[in-house]
Parts: C-alpha cells; structure tokens; sequence
C-alpha cells in the first residue's frame, strides 16, 4: 500500500503548484521517490514525505532533520513525539520559501515502522514468542525476558503451560502518542519445543507413563 501511494514515478511537470509525494528513509535522508501531481486550481503544495523508523525509536521523543533540495525544500527540524504509530501522518507547517513565492507548500510527514526480529505490534501492545524446553514447561520456571526499552525482567513460567500460552506483562507495551505516560502491554507467547531424548531418558519417561496409567 505504502509503495503504491508514495512511490514510484517522476515528476510530470515544472509547475510549483500540486502536490509532491516523498519517500525518504531515516539511515539515508537522501535515498528518495517521488510523484507529483499537477493543478492549477489553488496556489498552495503539499509535500508529503514517508519517513521510516524503528520500533524502538518510538518510544522516545525525537528530532530529525528533512532536506531535500531536488524540490528546494531547506534543512527542516521536525519533532517526532514518542508513541508514534505505523501509518500516521503528521503536519509540520508550512515550508520555507524563496522570497516573492506566491506559493504555499505545507510539510505532511507520514511514519512507518520497520518490523522487528522480535515483537510483533498489535494495537498499542506488543508481542514477543519465546521457544521453551517442554520439561520447563510441565515444571514451570523462571523466564529472562528483555522489553522494547532494553530492560530485562525475570517472569515465571507456571507448571503445567501449553503451547500457545500467553504471559502479560502490564505497562511493558507501546507508548501512546496523545498520553506517553501511558503504555500498552506486553505479551510473550510460549511455544513449546520438544527434546530428542536418549535411551535411558526414554526408559525413564516411559516408567513415568507407565506408573500414572496405573
């Protein structure tokens, strides 16, 4: 969806009027996509740029700098509030202009949020799946666990778990943008791994079997 909206073509004209579409990555500020499209109608553009961020940056308030100087737009300070979310758009102001321009462009800065190798987003919660030998999971134990904030929180794995089972951790999840003093939840799903067992672990589990079938 991203690419079909903010990628792709050239521009189509000279013309200062219309809006311009910008893709700009955060490790690159420089490695852009454009597409312009014209009208005549108003004197006024609008420069939307999709700028891209990881997930852990979001938890931070933050300041970039946008430039780009194919479309005369001036190094421009933004803020990036905390809480930020995948696919929102924010409006920034207007653009500086040469003296004497008659038109106004207005920066609108749309974010995505690159997917992580170990949480998976869901609202303002995340996810995380961590694989558990099944002997720890019919005994139970305690499982280290880091968050999106790299803290490291030790969390008990109850005797008994099955595959699939859900341990929350509360207020461990995403930040919200309007109340960064708020967060959502975290969650590690545990998805039970079976061990290759050798002889005498095999007679001893089958004596186990045995005796609780009587």
């Amino acid at each position: 969806k991203f690419r079909e909206e903010f990628g792709g073509g050239r521009p189509q004209g000279n013309t200062p009027w219309g809006n311009i579409n910008i893709n700009i990555n955060d490790i690159d500020d420089l490695a852009a996509h454009f597409r312009f499209h014209q009208s005549h109608q108003r004197q006024q553009q609008s420069v939307r740029l999709q700028f891209e961020l990881t997930l852990e940056s979001t938890m931070h308030d933050q300041k970039r700098e946008i430039h780009v100087p194919e479309y005369n737009i001036p190094p421009m300070e933004i803020t990036i509030p905390a809480g930020i979310r995948h696919g929102e758009t924010v409006q920034y102001g207007n653009i500086p202009q040469d003296q004497g321009s008659t038109v106004t462009r207005v920066l609108m800065v749309q974010f995505v949020i690159r997917p992580h190798t170990e949480f998976h987003i869901s609202g303002p919660h995340l996810v995380k799946e961590m694989t558990v030998d099944a002997f720890d999971a019919m005994v139970g134990t305690t499982l280290t666990v880091k968050t999106i904030d790299d803290a490291t929180l030790a969390i008990k794995l109850p005797a008994g778990s099955e595959n699939g089972t859900k341990l929350k951790i509360g207020g461990k999840g995403l930040k919200y943008k309007d109340n960064p003093t708020f967060r959502g939840d975290m969650y590690v799903v545990i998805n039970i791994s079976m061990p290759v067992l050798n002889k005498e672990e095999k007679d001893i589990i089958t004596k186990l079997r045995d005796k609780r079938q009587k």
